[in-house]
């Protein structure tokens, strides 16, 4: 990926229907644990209550659950945009969300991304964290993401709606089960600084 391309970069506005009940995101296919059977990766949202499945397709074509994970009342928000991309450079996709957040916890640290690692057979069942505090922004409210792979380093491009309204471009590098958040930059546009709604981030084709 080029400087040239992510000049290409954009924010813009989004209107999404929510589909109760239904997956909202389906990525795949994908055989981690190389049985020679496809697996995805599905983002349920029912109520406002996130749910990821990570699920292998049988030869009769049932969903067989490998992995699940819910956010529960202990975070404050609902996941507002998935992906997966080799963190570590182990030829394994790591899976990561980013949570937007509703409700504030001023006494404690707020969560706005979560990493889960290919363990074998299966995803790690506790996350890596990064909280808003490592960011530096302030309060953030999360929209979506895109994966940016730049000379075999991953960068993400997010945006963040009220009260920000920006968008970022940041390095993520993960070693020895710790993230890390580097050269973060702002993109600023006079067209989405007012107003509300969400805002997004999209890289061309």
């Amino acid at each position: 990926m080029t400087n040239t391309k992510h000049t290409l970069i954009f924010v813009s506005f989004l209107i999404t229907v929510s589909l109760i009940g239904k997956p909202v995101y389906v990525d795949g296919t994908y055989d981690l644990d190389g049985d020679n059977l496809s697996e995805l990766l599905i983002l349920y949202d029912e109520e406002g209550k996130s749910e990821i499945r990570f699920v292998e397709i049988q030869e009769n074509g049932i969903h067989s659950p490998v992995w699940s994970y819910i956010v529960d009342m202990a975070i404050p928000g609902v996941i507002s945009d998935i992906k997966m991309a080799d963190l570590n450079h182990d030829d394994i996709p790591e899976i990561i969300l980013i949570l937007r957040t509703e409700i504030r916890l001023k006494q404690t640290q707020t969560p706005w991304l979560m990493i889960f690692t290919w363990e074998e057979q299966s995803f790690s069942v506790s996350p890596l964290i990064v909280y808003e505090e490592d960011l530096s922004f302030g309060p953030i409210r999360s929209s979506n993401f895109a994966i940016l792979n730049d000379n075999n380093n991953v960068k993400l491009a997010v945006a963040f709606s009220t009260p920000m309204r920006t968008g970022s471009i940041l390095d993520i590098e993960m070693n020895n089960d710790e993230v890390q958040l580097k050269n973060i930059q702002l993109i600023e546009s006079p067209v989405i600084s007012n107003g509300y709604g969400k805002v997004f981030m999209e890289v061309p084709d």
